[in-house]
């Protein structure tokens, strides 16, 4: 237990890197509450496991680091196990092993209630403190570039046309400073151009806006891209896209061009 533990720690503070997940959503990510600086958890998942790393402070003001090494996917946006305190060797010396010791102090509870939102739920010797979290942000993505990839999902609501849907497709993406993005889609015999205000919340991203098809002329048509996440390998997003009730919901993405 102990060697595993310190062989995540490095992953562990680095939460913005990027893990792999087909259990859930992705909850990695640095994540707090809002107005309560000082504080934090960093969370690694990678797939039913998430490891988090809570940065907290005594009572002595002095601060403390827990470890939830190994909290395991129970169901829904729920995980859950051991915490622990970790002591060992002084870090400016020489380290030896046999000075790590991890003594559980209490529980974790992770529960994901939404992309971009969470709850906490932890104990240490007896005291149980209970947060509301959101991801960190302090930086927004540069989401621009071009992609070849796909987009898949179904329509729903729209009388004639409803079902699966599938077309490979490649993708233009400019963003400007002040936030606004635009996306420009060419797909298999159809074109589409999405534009709107780009917000970042920890490492996913929120287009929101209104876009216009070559298949739909002179229709426009609302949407949201959420999920969105860009590495220097590609972009992936959720995207819900329609007029009134007639709605296109599914993924796009691409790697890098």
């Amino acid at each position: 237990m102990i060697k595993r533990i310190f062989a995540a720690a490095v992953l562990a503070v680095a939460a913005t890197s990027a893990s792999a997940t087909t259990v859930t959503r992705d909850y990695s990510d640095a994540w707090n509450t809002t107005n309560e600086s000082g504080w934090g958890l960093g969370v690694v998942q990678q797939g039913s496991i998430i490891f988090a790393t809570l940065y907290v402070q005594g009572q002595d003001s002095a601060p403390i680091w827990y470890v939830g090494s190994n909290l395991v996917h129970q169901g829904g946006g729920i995980f859950s196990g051991e915490l622990f305190r970790i002591t060992g060797s002084y870090f400016g010396g020489p380290f030896n092993q046999a000075n790590t010791v991890a003594t559980q102090v209490g529980t974790m509870v992770f529960t994901g209630t939404g992309v971009n939102s969470a709850t906490l739920t932890y104990s240490v010797n007896g005291v149980v403190v209970n947060k509301t979290l959101s991801r960190l942000s302090f930086r927004t993505e540069n989401i621009a570039g071009q992609y070849v990839g796909a987009t898949v999902g179904a329509f729903s609501g729209c009388g004639s046309g409803n079902g699966p849907f599938e077309s490979n497709a490649s993708y233009t993406v400019t963003q400007t400073e002040s936030g606004a993005a635009t996306i420009f889609e060419f797909g298999s015999n159809y074109t589409c151009t999405y534009q709107g205000s780009y917000v970042q919340t920890g490492r996913y991203g929120t287009l929101t806006g209104t876009g216009q098809c070559s298949n739909q002329p002179g229709v426009q048509q609302t949407f949201n891209a959420t999920e969105l996440l860009v590495s220097p390998e590609g972009l992936t997003a959720r995207l819900d896209s329609g007029v009134s009730t007639c709605r296109f919901n599914g993924r796009f993405g691409g790697v890098r061009r």
